[in-house]
Protein backbone atom coordinates (compact mmCIF):
# COMPACT_ATOMS: atom_id res chain seq x y z
CA UNK A 1 0.00 0.00 0.00
CA UNK A 2 1.62 3.28 -1.03
CA UNK A 3 2.30 6.03 1.78
CA UNK A 4 1.71 8.86 -0.69
CA UNK A 5 -1.67 10.72 -1.37
CA UNK A 6 -0.32 11.88 -4.73
CA UNK A 7 2.88 12.23 -6.57
CA UNK A 8 3.47 14.84 -9.54
CA UNK A 9 6.19 16.53 -11.13
CA UNK A 10 7.92 19.72 -12.27
CA UNK A 11 10.59 20.32 -14.38
CA UNK A 12 13.65 22.37 -13.35
CA UNK A 13 15.18 24.39 -15.80
CA UNK A 14 19.72 23.92 -15.30
CA UNK A 15 21.97 25.34 -16.93
CA UNK A 16 24.90 23.91 -18.10
CA UNK A 17 28.07 24.64 -20.41
CA UNK A 18 28.55 22.05 -23.11
CA UNK A 19 31.81 22.33 -25.53
CA UNK A 20 32.49 21.30 -29.06
CA UNK A 21 36.27 21.08 -30.43
CA UNK A 22 36.92 21.24 -33.72
CA UNK A 23 40.02 21.47 -36.39
CA UNK A 24 40.94 24.61 -38.85
CA UNK A 25 42.52 24.68 -41.78
CA UNK A 26 45.59 25.54 -40.04
CA UNK A 27 45.40 22.09 -38.08
CA UNK A 28 44.71 24.39 -35.00
CA UNK A 29 42.43 23.18 -32.33
CA UNK A 30 39.50 25.49 -31.68
CA UNK A 31 37.65 24.63 -28.68
CA UNK A 32 33.98 26.76 -28.56
CA UNK A 33 31.96 26.51 -25.01
CA UNK A 34 28.27 27.75 -24.77
CA UNK A 35 25.22 28.04 -22.27
CA UNK A 36 22.31 25.24 -22.81
CA UNK A 37 19.50 25.52 -20.95
CA UNK A 38 17.86 21.97 -20.00
CA UNK A 39 14.44 20.86 -18.12
CA UNK A 40 14.84 18.05 -15.69
CA UNK A 41 12.40 16.38 -13.62
CA UNK A 42 11.82 16.89 -10.27
CA UNK A 43 9.37 14.42 -8.27
CA UNK A 44 6.65 15.75 -5.18
CA UNK A 45 4.90 14.00 -3.32
CA UNK A 46 2.35 14.31 -0.55
CA UNK A 47 2.43 12.38 2.38
CA UNK A 48 -0.30 10.07 4.02
CA UNK A 49 -0.67 11.30 7.14
CA UNK A 50 -0.22 8.79 10.15
CA UNK A 51 -1.92 8.93 13.40
CA UNK A 52 0.45 10.84 15.66
CA UNK A 53 0.55 13.61 12.82
CA UNK A 54 -3.49 13.89 13.28
CA UNK A 55 -2.79 13.80 16.94
CA UNK A 56 -0.02 16.60 16.38
CA UNK A 57 -2.52 18.58 14.00
CA UNK A 58 -5.50 18.35 16.01
CA UNK A 59 -3.18 19.74 19.25
CA UNK A 60 -2.06 22.13 17.05
CA UNK A 61 -5.36 23.66 15.82
CA UNK A 62 -6.69 24.05 19.52
CA UNK A 63 -3.88 26.15 20.50
CA UNK A 64 -4.43 28.07 17.63
CA UNK A 65 -7.88 28.08 18.26
CA UNK A 66 -7.38 29.27 21.78
CA UNK A 67 -4.63 31.76 20.47
CA UNK A 68 -7.42 33.56 18.35
CA UNK A 69 -10.27 33.81 21.17
CA UNK A 70 -7.82 35.26 23.99
CA UNK A 71 -6.49 38.04 20.98
CA UNK A 72 -10.39 38.69 20.47
CA UNK A 73 -11.84 36.93 17.31
CA UNK A 74 -14.88 36.32 17.87
CA UNK A 75 -15.99 32.18 17.17
CA UNK A 76 -18.36 31.30 14.85
CA UNK A 77 -21.10 30.38 17.21
CA UNK A 78 -20.87 33.65 18.68
CA UNK A 79 -20.57 35.65 14.84
CA UNK A 80 -23.69 33.80 14.13
CA UNK A 81 -26.01 34.62 17.26
CA UNK A 82 -24.72 38.19 16.72
CA UNK A 83 -26.33 37.60 13.27
CA UNK A 84 -29.36 36.39 14.37
CA UNK A 85 -29.78 39.04 16.70
CA UNK A 86 -29.39 41.35 14.06
CA UNK A 87 -31.97 40.00 11.92
CA UNK A 88 -29.94 36.78 10.33
CA UNK A 89 -26.96 37.32 7.49
CA UNK A 90 -29.96 37.38 4.65
CA UNK A 91 -33.31 39.30 4.70
CA UNK A 92 -36.57 37.26 4.14
CA UNK A 93 -36.27 37.36 0.52
CA UNK A 94 -32.66 35.78 0.56
CA UNK A 95 -33.62 33.18 2.84
CA UNK A 96 -36.41 32.09 0.38
CA UNK A 97 -34.60 32.20 -2.85
CA UNK A 98 -31.69 30.31 -0.93
CA UNK A 99 -33.66 27.43 -0.11
CA UNK A 100 -35.56 27.39 -3.10
CA UNK A 101 -32.21 27.46 -4.95
CA UNK A 102 -31.99 24.03 -3.39
CA UNK A 103 -34.68 22.34 -3.95
CA UNK A 104 -34.61 23.50 -7.45
CA UNK A 105 -31.17 22.05 -7.89
CA UNK A 106 -32.20 18.98 -5.89
CA UNK A 107 -35.34 18.61 -8.75
CA UNK A 108 -33.31 18.96 -11.61
CA UNK A 109 -30.46 16.67 -10.41
CA UNK A 110 -33.30 14.15 -9.91
CA UNK A 111 -34.82 15.01 -13.96
CA UNK A 112 -31.24 14.46 -14.80
CA UNK A 113 -30.60 10.81 -13.35
CA UNK A 114 -33.76 10.17 -15.09
CA UNK A 115 -33.24 11.71 -18.63
CA UNK A 116 -30.02 9.91 -18.24
CA UNK A 117 -31.52 6.49 -17.54
CA UNK A 118 -34.01 7.08 -20.58
CA UNK A 119 -37.12 5.51 -18.28
CA UNK A 120 -39.78 6.22 -20.87
CA UNK A 121 -37.95 5.19 -23.94
CA UNK A 122 -37.52 8.57 -25.69
CA UNK A 123 -35.80 8.73 -28.90
CA UNK A 124 -31.75 9.35 -28.95
CA UNK A 125 -31.82 12.84 -30.07
CA UNK A 126 -34.38 13.89 -28.13
CA UNK A 127 -32.71 12.17 -24.82
CA UNK A 128 -29.65 14.15 -25.83
CA UNK A 129 -31.34 17.53 -26.38
CA UNK A 130 -33.10 16.90 -22.93
CA UNK A 131 -29.83 16.27 -21.45
CA UNK A 132 -28.03 19.19 -22.64
CA UNK A 133 -30.72 21.40 -21.20
CA UNK A 134 -30.82 19.78 -17.69
CA UNK A 135 -27.09 20.19 -17.83
CA UNK A 136 -27.58 24.16 -18.63
CA UNK A 137 -30.28 24.65 -15.81
CA UNK A 138 -27.76 22.94 -13.18
CA UNK A 139 -25.07 24.88 -14.15
CA UNK A 140 -26.95 28.61 -14.03
CA UNK A 141 -28.61 27.34 -10.35
CA UNK A 142 -25.51 25.86 -9.06
CA UNK A 143 -24.13 29.53 -9.62
CA UNK A 144 -26.88 30.95 -8.20
CA UNK A 145 -26.55 29.21 -5.06
CA UNK A 146 -22.26 29.55 -5.12
CA UNK A 147 -23.32 32.95 -4.93
CA UNK A 148 -24.91 32.89 -1.85
CA UNK A 149 -22.72 30.97 -0.14
CA UNK A 150 -19.57 32.79 -0.94
CA UNK A 151 -21.02 35.84 0.48
CA UNK A 152 -21.58 34.01 3.36
CA UNK A 153 -18.70 32.22 3.99
CA UNK A 154 -16.72 35.66 3.29
CA UNK A 155 -18.81 37.02 6.56
CA UNK A 156 -16.96 34.52 8.84
CA UNK A 157 -13.40 34.36 7.21
CA UNK A 158 -12.03 36.47 10.63
CA UNK A 159 -13.64 34.11 12.82
CA UNK A 160 -11.26 32.46 15.70
CA UNK A 161 -11.85 29.00 13.75
CA UNK A 162 -11.24 29.94 10.27
CA UNK A 163 -7.74 31.78 11.19
CA UNK A 164 -6.86 28.22 13.36
CA UNK A 165 -7.98 26.77 10.11
CA UNK A 166 -5.52 28.13 8.01
CA UNK A 167 -2.70 28.19 10.41
CA UNK A 168 -3.04 24.71 10.17
CA UNK A 169 -3.26 23.62 6.68
CA UNK A 170 -0.18 25.37 6.65
CA UNK A 171 1.10 22.92 9.36
CA UNK A 172 0.24 20.21 7.33
CA UNK A 173 2.22 21.74 3.95
CA UNK A 174 5.17 22.11 6.14
CA UNK A 175 4.91 18.40 7.29
CA UNK A 176 2.95 16.49 4.20
CA UNK A 177 5.55 17.74 1.57
CA UNK A 178 8.60 15.64 -0.14
CA UNK A 179 10.56 15.27 -3.03
CA UNK A 180 13.84 13.95 -4.89
CA UNK A 181 16.16 14.70 -7.64
CA UNK A 182 15.75 11.79 -9.34
CA UNK A 183 13.51 8.59 -9.50
CA UNK A 184 15.15 6.09 -8.23
CA UNK A 185 15.75 7.83 -5.38
CA UNK A 186 14.11 7.69 -1.72
CA UNK A 187 11.88 10.78 -0.91
CA UNK A 188 12.97 13.80 1.60
CA UNK A 189 11.48 16.59 3.37
CA UNK A 190 10.47 19.58 1.07
CA UNK A 191 11.40 21.52 4.61
CA UNK A 192 14.55 20.81 6.89
CA UNK A 193 13.67 20.37 10.37
CA UNK A 194 11.80 18.32 13.20
CA UNK A 195 9.29 19.88 14.70
CA UNK A 196 7.29 23.22 13.48
CA UNK A 197 9.56 26.43 14.32
CA UNK A 198 12.25 25.00 12.16
CA UNK A 199 10.26 23.79 9.42
CA UNK A 200 8.37 27.46 9.02
CA UNK A 201 11.81 29.41 8.93
CA UNK A 202 12.99 26.59 5.93
CA UNK A 203 10.05 27.47 4.17
CA UNK A 204 10.78 31.67 5.31
CA UNK A 205 13.72 30.47 3.53
CA UNK A 206 12.62 29.47 0.22
CA UNK A 207 10.51 32.12 0.06
CA UNK A 208 12.73 35.01 0.72
CA UNK A 209 15.18 32.95 -2.27
CA UNK A 210 13.03 33.91 -4.76
CA UNK A 211 13.95 31.19 -6.63
CA UNK A 212 10.81 30.40 -9.43
CA UNK A 213 11.27 26.91 -9.52
CA UNK A 214 10.88 26.27 -5.29
CA UNK A 215 8.37 29.29 -5.23
CA UNK A 216 6.18 26.84 -8.10
CA UNK A 217 7.06 23.56 -5.87
CA UNK A 218 6.10 24.87 -2.84
CA UNK A 219 2.79 26.60 -4.05
CA UNK A 220 1.56 23.15 -5.76
CA UNK A 221 2.09 21.50 -2.86
CA UNK A 222 0.18 23.86 -0.66
CA UNK A 223 -2.59 23.44 -3.29
CA UNK A 224 -3.24 19.62 -2.92
CA UNK A 225 -2.43 19.74 0.86
CA UNK A 226 -5.56 22.35 0.62
CA UNK A 227 -7.37 20.02 -1.51
CA UNK A 228 -6.90 16.95 0.89
CA UNK A 229 -8.06 19.44 3.60
CA UNK A 230 -10.96 20.07 2.50
CA UNK A 231 -12.12 16.46 2.68
CA UNK A 232 -12.54 16.24 -1.84
CA UNK A 233 -8.77 14.38 -2.29
CA UNK A 234 -9.69 10.88 -1.33
CA UNK A 235 -8.16 8.92 -3.94
CA UNK A 236 -5.51 9.25 -6.32
CA UNK A 237 -8.36 10.04 -9.51
CA UNK A 238 -9.61 12.78 -7.05
CA UNK A 239 -6.05 14.48 -6.82
CA UNK A 240 -5.37 13.51 -11.07
CA UNK A 241 -8.73 15.85 -11.80
CA UNK A 242 -7.54 18.45 -9.13
CA UNK A 243 -4.47 18.58 -11.06
CA UNK A 244 -6.18 18.86 -14.18
CA UNK A 245 -7.53 22.39 -13.40
CA UNK A 246 -4.15 23.28 -12.00
CA UNK A 247 -2.52 26.18 -14.05
CA UNK A 248 1.39 27.11 -13.96
CA UNK A 249 2.79 30.93 -14.22
CA UNK A 250 3.95 29.24 -17.84
CA UNK A 251 0.36 28.35 -18.84
CA UNK A 252 -0.85 31.31 -17.55
CA UNK A 253 1.41 33.70 -19.77
CA UNK A 254 0.99 31.53 -22.70
CA UNK A 255 -2.94 32.42 -22.36
CA UNK A 256 -2.47 35.98 -21.74
CA UNK A 257 0.07 36.19 -25.12
CA UNK A 258 -2.66 34.18 -27.09
CA UNK A 259 -5.49 37.13 -25.45
CA UNK A 260 -2.90 39.73 -26.68
CA UNK A 261 -2.19 38.53 -30.04
CA UNK A 262 -5.55 38.32 -30.77
CA UNK A 263 -6.32 42.06 -29.25
CA UNK A 264 -3.73 43.21 -31.14
CA UNK A 265 -4.50 41.33 -34.49
CA UNK A 266 -8.23 43.29 -34.77
CA UNK A 267 -7.01 46.62 -35.42
CA UNK A 268 -4.31 45.69 -37.47
CA UNK A 269 -6.70 44.31 -40.16
CA UNK A 270 -8.97 47.40 -40.37
CA UNK A 271 -6.62 50.17 -41.46
CA UNK A 272 -5.22 47.44 -43.77
CA UNK A 273 -8.44 47.44 -45.50
CA UNK A 274 -9.21 51.20 -45.61
CA UNK A 275 -5.87 51.83 -47.63
CA UNK A 276 -6.43 49.43 -50.36
CA UNK A 277 -10.04 51.42 -50.97
CA UNK A 278 -8.38 54.53 -50.28
CA UNK A 279 -5.14 54.04 -52.99
CA UNK A 280 -7.69 54.16 -55.96
CA UNK A 281 -9.06 57.48 -54.87
CA UNK A 282 -6.12 59.32 -54.38
CA UNK A 283 -5.04 58.27 -58.24
CA UNK A 284 -8.35 58.93 -59.45
CA UNK A 285 -7.65 62.98 -58.17
CA UNK A 286 -4.53 63.10 -59.50
CA UNK A 287 -5.68 62.48 -62.83
CA UNK A 288 -8.76 64.51 -62.52
CA UNK A 289 -6.21 67.67 -61.79
CA UNK A 290 -3.79 66.75 -64.65
CA UNK A 291 -5.72 68.26 -67.34
CA UNK A 292 -6.40 71.52 -65.23
CA UNK A 293 -3.15 72.21 -65.00
CA UNK A 294 -2.23 71.50 -68.80
CA UNK A 295 -5.34 73.63 -70.11
CA UNK A 296 -4.36 76.68 -67.62
CA UNK A 297 -0.65 76.28 -69.16
CA UNK A 298 -2.27 76.76 -72.57
CA UNK A 299 -4.65 79.71 -71.22
CA UNK A 300 -1.29 81.76 -70.28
Amino acid sequence: MSKWLHEFVINKQETSTESHSETNDKGEKITTEKDVVKETPAYFAIRKPTRKLYDEADLYYSVRLAEGIKAGLLTRSLLEKRFENDGGVFSDGDKDRYFELYKLIFQKETDLQECALNLKNAPEEEKNKKLAELYTELTLLKRDLQQYETLYSSLFEQTAENRAKNSTVMWWVLFLGYYKNEEGEEYKPIFDGEGYDTKIESYDTYEESEDTFWLEAIKKTIYFVSFWYSGNGKTEEDFKEAESFYTTPTENKEEESEENAEETEEPTEEPAEETVEEKPKRRGRKKKTQPKEESAENDS
